[in-house]
């Protein structure tokens, strides 16, 4: 669950007020996506709890990537989750760029099959 989010059901628990317009699903969904590929890559969770990755987050310190340390996975996969999972949800990659990532560019001829060649551009 992206920080954002949970943050917005910890208030709705304490009954406070929650501004509607405070969370971009889309940045949600790209925060998602990152903790996917990091338990795809390494079998682990990226933080070992809700707490722990709130912590984190407020402390800006950068995004463990200790699990992603294999000499297996490629530092473009690293960079990739990174950047789906920056702290503010303003910064993180957007769809379209996480298709065009380093990373994708091995499936760069399928994605463009799938969604058409103009979406990539």
């Amino acid at each position: 669950m992206a920080p954002e989010v949970l943050r917005r059901v910890d208030a709705f628990k304490e009954d406070t007020t929650v501004d509607e317009n405070e969370v971009d699903n889309k940045a949600v969904d790209m925060w998602a996506l990152g903790e996917i590929v990091h338990r795809m890559l390494t079998g682990e969770p990226t933080f070992p709890s809700p707490l722990m990755m709130l912590r984190h987050v407020d402390s800006a310190r950068p995004l463990p990537l200790n699990g992603l340390k294999s000499p297996q996975i490629p530092d473009s996969a690293k960079h990739f989750v990174k950047c789906l999972m920056k702290a503010d949800p303003r910064d993180r990659m957007t769809a379209q760029q996480a298709l065009r990532h380093k990373w994708m560019k091995v499936y760069e001829s399928l994605v463009s099959e799938i969604l058409g060649n103009s979406t990539l551009k």
